[in-house]
């Protein structure tokens, strides 16, 4: 064959292997030669066509295979990501752009939907507090401190309120220079972890504070009240778990109808709702809380069971007061809930200026006591009790004074409320009990009076449910010496009626001991004689209240007569006390009187100045002859 023919052959299977150049191997080549050189060379051009046509068709079906299985396992990381209820987030720290999933820009960002932008922008959604601890965490992780980014913060709702988040990530490192070149992560939404009760499913006090704070910021005006299950203790002592949780889902319900989409409503504590209102007006104030109190009129219904709870609440208008932050306000509403105990007869108190200061002197006031507790600051001062048949003292009543190295003697009107407030009463009484024990032992005691003495000590309501007291003072007794019909404990009817039962056990046993038992500040709250009988008492202390002003009082008069009639009957002995001036004490001698106490006799002091007392009682009664 000629070369030209050659040529041409070779030429016409280069012009359609050119189909080949745009990927396209499904045709074959021919040629019209007799060569058999040419032949050759398109039957083999044929074979690699056929060939790679093959392999593409294998490598395509690979392809489409290897997409399906991505699809998949996208769609699977889809629904763990959704699942977990997390948000992917990715950042180029040389471009500073941050990349975000839809979870992260549905729920958790406000940014007009843009899922790029910079990371000034993520932490312009942050709280301000929370900003520095986020860019500290990511400072670390960034030069090889952490191993991961791992921060909990509060980022903007785009709604005016707040969510916690927790954020994790990870950097990606330049193997040469260990440069970030770029770094992922998750953010997941753990508000319910950090903001809500899980019981009442209610906003708890670290949101309430939040939002009181962010709304303080846009000065609009605000009101705190604060409402407190005054027997939620007592109730929850008799109801089994499950009812405990259904009782305060139905507390949670009535109160939510007084919240509206401005309000916002919280559990504070065991027992504690706060409302956040806006509301700056007093009346407006006043009204809610009635509204709110009329919420507990009727009971609750556990099953055939109907429980009523009470209520005690306290409020504070946070733009009168002039609040600067969510803890200001609140430790206002909370001083009038505390003031508002108080004052008997009350339901609610609104914040006034005085509480506060009223509260720093309690707090002074407590920590004074716990000072004069461990410095041994407390001393027992002894008032005489008087016999009027025999003219001279019979006996004493101790009580507790603070003697202060440099502020002198503290009164117990200022300390005994905080004592008994606190608890510290207990501690209190204890010190007392023990001195006026050792004082039933003093020589000096026992010298003034050769045919013995009483003494009278008060119980704190603690104490009078105390089971183990009875045997305390008895050791106590008996370790110095002192017989217990020496001793007279002092009971205040409030105090017994805290636990009837307990109390009754426990006056009894102090009874068999030996000791005598008096009921203190008789007339002072809803005595009645009639009640009297069903307590084993042995003597009654008639209150000032019942012996000021009898000259001019003929009711107090009657009444008085009545009480020492009818005690006599009972065979109660009966002390009366807060005896001021003569003609009170002719008063009480005229209406058959036989033991007495007050100012006339000897105001307290102390067992080294009891001589000088004695010496003007008798010089008192030597006057009246």
């Amino acid at each position: 064959m000629s070369q030209q023919l050659l040529r041409e052959g070779i030429n016409s299977i280069a012009d359609q292997l050119c189909r080949a150049v745009d990927q396209d191997f499904s045709f074959r080549v021919s040629t019209d030669s007799t060569d058999v050189d040419l032949q050759k060379l398109a039957i083999l051009t044929n074979f690699l066509l056929e060939s790679m046509e093959e392999n593409l068709q294998s490598l395509e079906e690979s392809r489409q295979e290897l997409e399906q299985r991505v699809l998949e396992r996208t769609k699977r990381l889809d629904l763990i990501v959704k699942g977990a209820g997390v948000g992917i987030w990715e950042w180029d720290p040389e471009q500073d752009l941050v990349t975000v999933s839809t979870q992260w820009l549905g729920s958790l960002v406000s940014n007009n939907g843009d899922s790029t932008f910079g990371l000034n922008h993520w932490l312009a959604q942050m709280h301000p507090e929370d900003v520095g601890n986020f860019k500290k965490a990511l400072h670390l992780h960034m030069n090889g401190v952490s191993e991961r980014l791992q921060v909990e913060y509060r980022i903007s709702d785009g709604a005016g309120g707040y969510r916690w988040v927790l954020c994790r990530g990870v950097c990606d490192r330049s193997p040469d220079t260990g440069k970030v070149t770029w770094m992922s992560g998750t953010v997941s939404d753990i508000t319910k972890v950090r903001f809500h009760d899980k019981e009442s499913g209610l906003v708890n006090s670290q949101y309430f504070e939040l939002m009181t704070n962010e709304r303080l910021s846009r000065g609009e005006p605000l009101s705190i009240v604060i409402l407190n299950i005054a027997n939620r203790g007592l109730v929850v002592e008799n109801l089994s778990r499950r009812d405990v949780l259904f009782l305060v889902q139905a507390v949670v319900e009535r109160l939510m109808t007084k919240t509206d989409h401005h309000s916002l409503l919280a559990l504070l504590g065991t027992g504690l709702y706060g409302f956040l209102l806006p509301i700056g007006e007093p009346r407006k104030l006043e009204q809610f809380v009635r509204e709110l109190m009329a919420l507990f009129d009727e009971p609750f219904a556990l099953g055939e069971q109907r429980l009523w709870l009470s209520c005690h609440i306290g409020a504070c208008d946070l733009q009168s007061m002039e609040a600067l932050s969510a803890e200001e306000g609140i430790y206002a509403a909370q001083l009038a809930l505390r003031d508002m105990r108080s004052h008997q007869g009350s339901d609610y108190r609104l914040f006034e200026d005085c509480m506060r200061a009223s509260s720093l002197e309690r707090m002074d006031t407590e920590q004074l006591l716990r000072m004069a507790l461990r410095q041994n600051w407390v001393k027992v001062k002894l008032q005489p009790i008087v016999d009027f048949e025999r003219g001279e003292v019979s006996g004493y009543e101790a009580l507790a004074r603070i003697e202060h190295p440099t502020k002198g003697t503290i009164s117990p009107g200022r300390f005994i409320p905080v004592a008994e407030e606190t608890g510290l009463i207990r501690q209190l009484s204890d010190v007392v009990m023990a001195q006026a024990v050792a004082l039933a032992a003093d020589e000096g005691l026992k010298a003034l009076h050769p045919t013995g003495f009483s003494l009278g000590v008060n119980l704190s309501a603690l104490q009078l449910h105390d089971p183990a007291l009875p045997d305390r003072i008895a050791a106590l007794l008996e370790k110095e010496g002192v017989e217990p019909s020496r001793f007279k404990l002092e009971l205040t009817e409030s105090a017994v009626m805290a636990d009837p039962k307990s109390a009754i056990d426990i006056i009894t046993r102090l009874r068999q001991l030996g000791m005598k038992v008096a009921l203190d500040d008789f007339g002072t709250g809803y005595s009645s004689l009639a009640y009297l009988r069903q307590l084993p008492l042995d003597i009654l202390k008639v209150d000032r209240s019942l012996v000021s002003g009898l000259d001019s009082h003929p009711d107090k008069y009657a009444i008085l007569e009545m009480v020492l009639n009818l005690s006599a009957k009972l065979g109660l002995k009966v002390i009366v006390e807060g005896i001021e001036t003569q003609e009170e004490f002719l008063q009480v001698l005229s209406l058959g009187g036989g033991f007495g106490q007050g100012f006339l006799f000897s105001k307290p002091v102390a067992p080294h100045e009891l001589p000088e007392v004695h010496q003007r009682v008798k010089a008192l009664f030597a006057s009246m002859r």
